[in-house]
């Protein structure tokens, strides 16, 4: 399931897979049913071929959904819950994870749906803001282009957000923009009582992200999150008033990240009714916090009602949170849904003193699906440096019964610990299938987290030695064995998980790193490395200090006594339309093959992992990559068992084993040798002119 639902015409929406479809599906179901009662709305299937929701939104009594033909990209269609059937003319715009927003009719005004197209998909740049008027009509009126004010980094201006707010007689269009990896945005007003294809911008904000980049306008007043350039690494929630919203000494602060107990503030909610919710996390456990706001003599002032915590293990994080109304009785409920241990959990809360109600429909959920291996979690403190904000803490999450295979279990340490200018987030929905999986092998799961991910000038140079610091932990506590632990990495955390094993074989057996890997442009060489499309101010001042790829090239693997050659499982995808050159991987697998790791590369039908996930939103990348750990480790406890559960890796199982990379026979050599696929294996790559002329280019 993912998200909360969304409450139209006495139905709750939402987005549910279950085992025996074969993609996410936009559904609905009365508010008290279970899951015998969903109706299928949207099949992603029926309109696209190999379709995947990125994105849906109701656009009055209809739905909106985006469907990726493949790739992050595809068409939008509005569809009628009542016949599955599209309107406003079929298929519609190109667009990408959610960037839609809907004006409603009024009297002779029509409805305007606001999206999103790309102009260049080679990479994601271009985009720009397109309307579409009487979209719900049979013959809607063609799409024009909207003219705001020019993106604030270029073609490089990333749109993940857009609303239709009101307020009062006000109608704003309010477009959040980011740059690189989206620690800096901005969120610009635009009126839409004035020329709705050009709209008067009003206000904008520039800030540094706390975790929501959303912009709340109520009663004349702008609410958002920001770190406030460094000042309030935890997050501050402020407002200014809407006209005066660029203006930082108009701003009011209404609370803060609590430094002493390591609590960020990651999101929050204004309800019609004035009162305001904040969720904190600290090391992947959130809870929900409703205040209500009094105007005082000495500025605003929230006061607690009450604070809604996990009514399952403590270890949930929140998935989304929001207040249903019933069309019908006009009742609200406050509705949150928590990714756990096991699975999701919609809990519904009719009033602010009543106890948490676990739907039916969740309920069903973890009833049907295969019964979770009971396990064991803890929370180790650990420090990796000798400065105060050098602390972290590693989660461990092993079966409450130990196979007695004589042989110590692999702990798998995925990729939930920051880079530089993130808060920490906790379980995604897809996290419980790929640990339920290790656990059923065998293994144990950690997650790794940073005490303070914002403090320090080098916050990425720390990455590594903070997963060392992790790795030391558990072997000092007897948690686990120097060697038998394995990293995982995506994405702009992929280069501390390499460094980590450079440095660190004895601890580390191997690493799987998922691309985008590295940005290997003329300007990230110079720099020794870049992440993703990252700028030079995107994580600390010296952004060459994470220089994973120029420390394996310059200075190669530090040698341990006794220690196994690293294994690095590396996947790539000629597809990738994140980051560029597509051969992003072959530079870093070049150096590492050369300085004595044991690589292998994996193809993706894709590039970069948001493109690859598939039908079970990550869990098939993240699990194709488990089952790869799992074959180098000889098992997760020793001798593989039997396929005994319908777990994530075993449905991942059929695509295919990595292409080893052997190393050169000379470390001058220019080119990688020819790859071979292993016998037995399907040989998974595209046509081999691609690959050859993608080997040569690195």
């Amino acid at each position: 399931m993912t998200g909360a639902p969304v409450a139209a015409d006495g139905w709750w929406y939402f987005g549910l897979r279950l085992p025996e479809w074969e993609k996410t599906r936009i559904v609905r179901i009365r508010p008290e049913a279970g899951l015998d009662d969903v109706e299928t709305v949207v099949d992603p299937g029926d309109f696209v071929r190999d379709g995947n929701i990125f994105s849906w939104k109701m656009v009055g009594s209809k739905v909106l959904a985006g469907i990726a033909d493949g790739t992050e990209f595809g068409p939008w269609v509005i569809v009628d819950p009542e016949t599955r059937r599209t309107v406003g003319g079929g298929r519609f715009g190109r667009g990408r994870a959610g960037n839609a927003a809907y004006d409603k009719p009024d009297g002779d005004r029509p409805g305007r749906l606001y999206h999103v197209v790309h102009a260049d998909e080679p990479v994601i740049t271009s985009a720009r803001v397109m309307l579409r008027e009487n979209p719900l009509a049979d013959t809607p009126a063609r799409d024009v282009p909207v003219e705001l004010a020019p993106p604030r980094w270029g073609s490089d201006t990333f749109i993940p957000e857009m609303s239709v707010q009101k307020d009062g007689k006000n109608r704003w269009l309010v477009v959040s923009e980011t740059s690189g990896t989206g620690q800096q945005h901005r969120a610009a007003v635009y009126d839409l009582t004035t020329d709705p294809r050009r709209p008067t911008r009003v206000a904008f904000v520039d800030t540094t992200s706390a975790g929501s980049k959303s912009l709340k306008i109520h009663n004349g007043w702008a609410y958002f999150l920001t770190t406030e350039n460094g000042r309030q690494p935890y997050g501050a929630f402020v407002r200014a008033p809407l006209h005066k919203l660029g203006d930082p000494s108009s701003r009011q602060t209404l609370a803060t990240g609590d430094k002493a107990r390591g609590i960020h503030l990651r999101a929050f909610a204004v309800h019609d009714d004035g009162r305001i919710s904040l969720t904190n996390t600290r090391h992947g456990r959130d809870s929900l916090v409703l205040h209500g706001l009094r105007e005082t003599d000495h500025g605003p002032r929230l006061t607690r009602i009450r604070e809604f915590t996990s009514p399952g293990t403590p270890f949930a994080s929140i998935a989304a949170a929001s207040e249903l109304t019933d069309s019908q009785t006009k009742s609200r409920q406050l509705v949150i849904a928590w990714n756990d241990i096991g699975g999701q959990r919609l809990t519904a809360y009719p009033n602010a003193a009543s106890t948490a109600h676990e739907l039916r429909l969740t309920k069903d959920l973890r009833a049907r699906g295969p019964e979770p291996v009971p396990t064991v979690t803890r929370d180790i403190p650990f420090r990796f440096g000798s400065k105060p904000h050098q602390t972290g803490v590693v989660r461990l999450t092993t079966p409450a019964k130990t196979r007695t295979t004589g042989q110590e279990p692999t702990v798998v340490m995925r990729d939930a610990y920051p880079f530089y200018g993130y808060i920490q987030t906790g379980r995604a929905p897809n996290h419980h299938m790929v640990d339920d999986a290790v656990h059923a092998a065998g293994g144990a799961t950690a997650v790794v987290y940073h005490d303070h991910p914002r403090q320090g000038g080098n916050g990425v140079a720390e990455l590594p030695h903070l997963l060392i610091g992790a790795g030391e932990a558990l072997a000092e506590r007897g948690a686990a064995k120097p060697g038998r632990m394995f990293l995982m990495g995506g994405s702009s955390q992929a280069g501390p998980a390499a460094e980590a094993l450079r440095l660190r074989s004895d601890l580390f057996h191997g690493a799987a790193l998922r691309s985008a890997f590295l940005r290997f442009d003329a300007q990230g060489l110079a720099r020794g490395i870049g992440f993703c499309n990252a700028g030079a101010n995107s994580f600390g001042p010296e952004l060459s200090a994470a220089s994973a790829y120029g420390h394996m090239r310059d200075h190669g693997i530090v040698r341990h006594p006794g220690a196994r050659r690293p294994v690095l499982l590396m996947s790539f995808g000629m597809q990738d339309t994140r980051t560029y050159p597509q051969e992003q991987t072959f530079p870093y697998a070049r150096v590492a093959a050369r300085a004595g790791a044991d690589v292998r590369l994996m193809e993706f039908p894709g590039g970069h992992f948001m493109q690859w996930a598939g039908a079970h939103d990550g869990a098939e990348a993240f699990a194709t990559q488990l089952a790869q750990v799992e074959a180098v480790q000889g098992g997760f406890a020793g001798p593989l068992p039997p396929r005994h559960l319908a777990t994530a890796i075993a449905v991942t199982a059929g695509r295919g084993m990595a292409t080893p990379l052997a190393p050169p026979t000379h470390p001058s050599t220019s080119t990688l040798p020819t790859l071979a696929t292993p016998t037995g294996a399907r040989d998974n790559r595209s046509p081999a002119h691609t690959r050859t002329k993608a080997l040569e280019r690195a």
